[in-house]
């Protein structure tokens, strides 16, 4: 696991582990999200009063999404992922492609956010920052392997 930290209120995190998947997060009121696990699909957020949402899985179908306020989408193609977006200021994502990975996020207008990855490998990531953000990864592969890493950003 290599962790970075970037000036200001800026941070990076990035994961390789053996499935080799990497998650880099730069929040500065705004914050970008990739993820590359060896299933070859990226997710991009960059939400700043907007957001926008690219998925590139291997089946090579592309999604981009700028949302403006309030709507509501859901998609289930025959690969069997859903999404589901609804911002108000506040709005949550749910991926569940069919090598069951979940991404759920809900930023609430406080600049707090939380976000959610649990693959089918079992490992989760949760991230809430608010100017303060604690970041928290229990990838378990075994019950008797387990790694936890915390950080409280102020």
């Amino acid at each position: 696991v290599i962790v970075t930290q970037c000036p200001s209120y800026r941070y990076s995190l990035c994961i390789e582990p053996s499935y080799r998947y990497s998650l880099c997060i730069e929040p500065s009121y705004r914050y970008s999200l990739c993820i590359e696990p060896s299933y070859r699909y990226s997710v991009c957020i960059e939400p700043s009063y907007r957001s926008s949402l690219c998925i590139e899985p291997s089946y090579r179908s592309s999604l981009c999404i700028e949302p403006s306020f309030r709507y509501s989408l859901c998609i289930e193609p025959s690969y069997r992922y859903s999404l589901c977006i609804e911002p108000s200021y506040r709005y949550s994502l749910c991926i569940e492609p069919s090598y069951r990975s979940s991404l759920c996020i809900e930023p609430k207008p406080s600049y707090r956010s939380s976000l959610c990855i649990e693959p089918s490998y079992r490992s989760s990531v949760c991230i809430e920052p608010s100017y303060r953000s604690s970041l928290c990864i229990e990838p378990i592969y075994q019950p008797s392997y387990r790694s936890s890493l915390c950080l409280n950003y102020l």
